[in-house]
């Protein structure tokens, strides 16, 4: 199945999971430190901290792991949230991604309720309870129509499900970028503001990493990369490069306003 990946702040240890519900986290020389089964499939791994794990399913269970020692454990203990129930999505919601602001402790979170992308907020306080914080990112009028094309995720013969699949957040925290199955990237202010900042639709985005604050690397499925500014939109690549299609895509920056990206094919 398609892994969700997370390194610890120092790179140190990697979180991985799986569709299929698998949790491995090994240290940078190999050594595995735990393994663990969820109930079912991952949608979401992220650090809390240099020593907790957050990782949601499919349906919404949020469980919390720590990995401070190795441990010969083979199940992940009760899940402490159902963030479906308590953020109201109800049986028609489903989770298809998580992100972290790790500096100020806030959970991102999208997926799908009643058939539209949503985007909830959680604060996360290290070893205390995960709480909803206000948001009013889920505003449908505001957004630009899905591709009707762009049939990723969707099941022969029944409604597309315009769910968020991808989820960063901005080096500084100031954004948050979403990719949705209808092959749309949509950049919000973090704090939970109505209006998105930007709006992209070109030839169904399937991948997105930020560039700084002030650009979007996108891949769209065809393999094309754009670096977008938000400003104006404008590909500071000029024209895009070209990958194989449904290429993933990865941000580095060294602090110093310089970045990197990584395309992998």
């Amino acid at each position: 199945g398609e892994w969700q990946v997370a390194w610890e702040a120092r790179g140190e240890v990697v979180a991985v999971g799986t569709t299929y519900g698998q949790l491995h986290v090994v240290e940078r020389t190999g050594k595995v430190r735990c393994s663990r089964a969820a109930p079912t499939g991952l949608a979401g791994v992220v650090f809390c901290g240099s020593t907790e794990v957050l990782c949601v399913t499919y349906d919404g269970k949020l469980y919390r792991l720590s990995v401070r020692s190795a441990d010969a454990g083979s199940a992940l203990p009760e899940a402490s949230a159902s963030l479906l129930e308590t953020a109201g999505g109800g049986v028609d919601g489903v989770v298809g991604c998580i992100s972290i602001d790790a500096a100020r402790h806030v959970l991102y979170v999208g997926g799908a309720t009643r058939g539209l992308p949503s985007l909830t907020r959680w604060r996360t306080p290290p070893g205390a309870e995960i709480a909803p914080m206000p948001s009013r990112f889920n505003r449908a009028e505001e957004l630009p129509s899905p591709n009707p094309a762009f049939t990723t995720m969707r099941d022969a013969g029944q409604p597309a499900l315009h769910a968020c699949c991808q989820l960063r957040v901005s080096p500084s925290g100031r954004f948050v970028a979403a990719a949705d199955t209808g092959g749309r990237a949509i950049v919000w202010p973090a704090d939970g503001g109505t209006a998105p900042v930007a709006c992209a639709n070109a030839d169904s985005v399937t991948d997105l990493a930020w560039w700084g604050d002030e650009a979007l690397a996108m891949v769209q499925r065809v393999g094309a990369v754009t670096i977008d500014a938000l400003a104006d939109g404008a590909n500071l690549l000029g024209d895009p490069e070209v990958f194989n299609p449904f290429s993933a895509l990865c941000s580095v920056s060294d602090g110093a306003e310089q970045h990197q990206l990584m395309v992998l094919e």
